[in-house]
């Protein structure tokens, strides 16, 4: 199925070597050998190098920063041909920047994708999301998950939060009108493609902070970890009219992840309900630094 549909990048002329794939990992306690117990760095660190080698039969370039794995790990992920870059600065928006200006800059690179590199099943529907850029001129494409995979494969306390918050930022755009009635992006799934042009780029470099410290503390936010990457660029495009394309994937959330999250489920749901606070406030604050509310708390930053 993937050298299928490699050749079918290559008959429509686009060389799999123009797209370079984006990731930030950080799998501290990494290691080779039999899987006993649920470990989160061993179970998403298995996922990622299995992402690794889909991304390298296709012939993609991979561009990954790392902000401390396990040597064992990183000897791992080189073999698969990964260009590995040690993280430069903290948080892990920092990370995928430093992985998009790497990317700019690699050779033939025309098409940028953003992944989470647990989610390794997303490298077989690479040529579906990049289509829309390269044949119909789209500037980004946002990756959904399908309605029904979403539901039946991730745990359902996931299902409910992310499909929740998704609703809250797609009503939120709508009411601001960047986003037309009827149309909906899936926020939370994290995988995004766009277009390598300094312009396209530029949206996804950018740095904010919140201007008033107690009110950051108080309401656990920090644009660097979510935000500043995964929604503000998006929103901005839509803002100042780039064309940003909903492509739907049959994404399956993998099975060991799964488990492992359910059998941590109490504190994966205080992880999943924190998350969803913190980014929901960010998205509105960013939206009171567009419309120049006076209950604005976002500024940007030097990046």
């Amino acid at each position: 199925m993937l050298g299928a549909e490699t050749a079918t990048e290559r008959k429509e002329g686009i060389d799999p070597r123009s797209i370079a794939i984006c990731a930030a990992t950080f799998y501290k306690t990494w290691m080779p050998g039999e899987r006993t117990a649920p470990n989160i760095d061993i179970d998403r660190g298995d996922a990622s190098l299995q992402a690794f080698e889909l991304a390298q039969r296709a012939g993609y370039q991979m561009v990954v920063v790392d902000g401390g794995s396990s040597d064992a790990y990183l000897n791992e992920a080189r073999e698969r041909g990964v260009l590995l870059l040690s993280q430069q600065e903290k948080s892990i928006s920092s990370a995928k920047r430093q992985a998009f200006k790497a990317a700019q800059e690699s050779k033939g690179c025309r098409f940028i994708i953003l992944i989470q590199p647990e989610k390794d099943s997303i490298i077989k529907d690479v040529p579906q999301i990049i289509r829309p850029i390269y044949s119909d001129g789209a500037d980004v494409v946002v990756a959904s998950r399908d309605p029904i995979l979403f539901r039946d494969t991730y745990p359902s306390f996931q299902y409910e939060s992310e499909n929740w918050a998704n609703r809250q930022c797609n009503r939120i755009a709508h009411l601001m009108k960047i986003l037309p009635l009827g149309a909906n992006l899936d926020w939370f799934f994290g995988v995004k493609v766009f277009r390598n042009t300094p312009e396209i780029v530029a949206l996804f470099v950018r740095k904010f902070q919140i201007t008033d410290e107690s009110y950051a503390k108080k309401n656990n936010l920090d644009p660097e970890r979510y935000f500043d990457v995964d929604f503000f660029p998006i929103v901005e495009a839509l803002r100042i009219g780039k064309r940003v394309v909903d492509v739907q994937v049959p994404f399956e959330y993998p099975r060991p992840q799964k488990e492992m999250e359910e059998t941590l489920q109490e504190k994966f749901v205080e992880k999943r309900r924190l998350q969803r606070r913190s980014i929901l406030t960010e998205y509105v604050q960013y939206f009171r630094l567009l419309t120049k509310s006076q209950k604005n708390k976002l500024m940007e930053s030097e990046a």
